[in-house]
């Protein structure tokens, strides 16, 4: 199965061990956690916010709850500069499903309340867990103004297509930087990942078209970054490969300047383990009992399409 960045964040249980791997993941090593992903995006409401809580490697999916007790949880989001707070409700779906991890999410319902760009916010989380009253908070300073897209050469490209000179051409965007940042993640999301649409004839992966059946929604999600920009105005050059896009037709290219709490935490919650074996933590800046994040982005976005 395919790899997919934006799922359920399982907590790093470490135990040092000079050369060797190890990771201890008994039950005396389980602690409750209230786990947080939340992304405020610059110029929008809030959307959903997951909270949930963790689990011992052993315990039953099945029968036990995302949340131990939702009337007890609160969740609050506070506009640092003026001190006005935005208190977050419990959203569930009401058919009988299925329905996965996602489905379940806070937000506070106010289309009025905007995130703007350059303004810090923090949220704030009590839950009980296992009869344990945890708390959680974090603040975010949403980046500022300036993010665009200045240039695309352009926005429909054949599969592969090549130049006069037989060399492959690609995607290619300039963006203008936002002061201060120095990370910008790029989504690309398809349209109408279906079978019909999928690229068989890929030189970059075996495609197995059960496998690619079953994971179709993850074929149609791809995620890249570039790292270490200047921190200063001006512009910096993004290429989308090929590898990237697995569907004929049209997708939604999506680049976000994220601020610190979101950039390091995509940039080590998936490299958790040193060349010498030897494992760390991913980097949480949630103080209190939480694990995962809570960020922000300004984002600009443009359709691309992948034609025969």
């Amino acid at each position: 199965m395919r790899y997919k960045l934006f799922l359920l964040i399982l907590p790093a249980l470490l135990l040092s061990a000079c050369g060797k791997g190890v990771v201890d993941v008994t039950r005396e090593s389980y602690e409750p956690k209230i786990v947080v992903e939340g992304l405020l995006i610059a110029g929008q409401p809030v959307g959903k916010i997951h909270l949930t809580r963790n689990f011992p490697v052993d315990a039953d999916l099945r029968h036990t709850p995302l949340i131990d007790d939702v009337e007890a949880t609160t969740a609050v989001i506070t506009e640092v500069e003026s001190g006005t707070a935005h208190a977050l409700y419990f959203v569930a779906p009401q058919d009988d499903g299925p329905h996965v991890l996602k489905d379940y999410y806070w937000t506070t319902g106010d289309p009025g309340f905007i995130i703007k760009h350059g303004q810090s916010y923090r949220l704030d989380i009590s839950m009980p867990i296992e009869g344990q009253p945890l708390t959680a908070s974090a603040v975010t300073h949403v980046p500022g103004p300036g993010l665009a897209l200045a240039s695309l050469n352009t926005d429909t490209l054949p599969y592969r297509a090549v130049d006069e000179d037989n060399e492959i051409r690609h995607f290619k965007l300039q963006i203008d930087r936002v002061p201060g940042i120095d990370l910008y993640m790029t989504t690309l999301v398809c349209h109408h990942a279906v079978m019909d649409s999928l690229i068989m004839d890929n030189p970059y992966e075996e495609i197995d078209a059960d496998e690619a059946e079953e994971d179709m929604e993850e074929y149609g999600f791809e995620v890249q970054w570039i790292q270490n920009t200047p921190q200063t105005a001006g512009r910096s050059p993004i290429t989308i490969y090929w590898y990237q896009l697995y569907f004929y037709g049209d997708y939604t290219l999506t680049v976000h300047a994220v601020d610190r709490n979101y950039a390091r935490f995509i940039q080590t919650f998936d490299n958790v383990q040193e060349m010498d074996g030897n494992f760390h933590e991913a980097y949480i800046h949630l103080d209190g009992d939480g694990i995962g994040y809570f960020g922000s982005a300004s984002i600009v976005t443009q359709e691309i399409t992948v034609t025969h």
